[in-house]
């Protein structure tokens, strides 16, 4: 395994709030994306309120020590992309981003897809 390339104590991030629209009920999704000094992506954070919380944390941590070893977030992205399951339906970031999503997986996936630079665009 390649060793771990710590992120810098002090570094970017962006936070954002995602939802899915799903019917009547909306579902929130906090991310925070941290980012090493030349703009990679290094780490996830996932914080809800949806019943399956503790699967997008574990996930979310997996994906940052996959990051910190060496791995690209496409390498993860191609599995998360288009998974069902949760509530699925139209997906936004305080109206600068939307997409039809499948899941909170693919809503996430897509997401940080987006965003695995920093200052990567928000087209759509």
């Amino acid at each position: 395994m390649p060793e771990r390339e710590r992120l810098p104590a002090e570094r970017r991030a962006i936070n954002a709030r995602l939802t899915i629209v799903d019917g009547s009920q909306d579902y929130d999704y906090d991310l925070t994306a941290g980012y090493y000094d030349d703009g990679r992506i290094g780490e996830l954070f996932v914080r809800t309120r949806d019943p399956a919380a503790a699967v997008y944390d574990a996930m979310a941590m997996a994906i940052s020590i996959g990051l910190q070893h060496g791995a690209t977030f496409d390498s993860f992205r191609k599995h998360l992309e288009f998974q069902a399951g949760g509530p699925a339906g139209k997906a936004c970031d305080q109206g600068r981003w939307v997409s039809t999503v499948s899941s909170p997986l693919d809503m996430i996936a897509k997401w940080v897809g987006k965003h695995q630079k920093i200052g990567a665009t928000d087209e759509k």
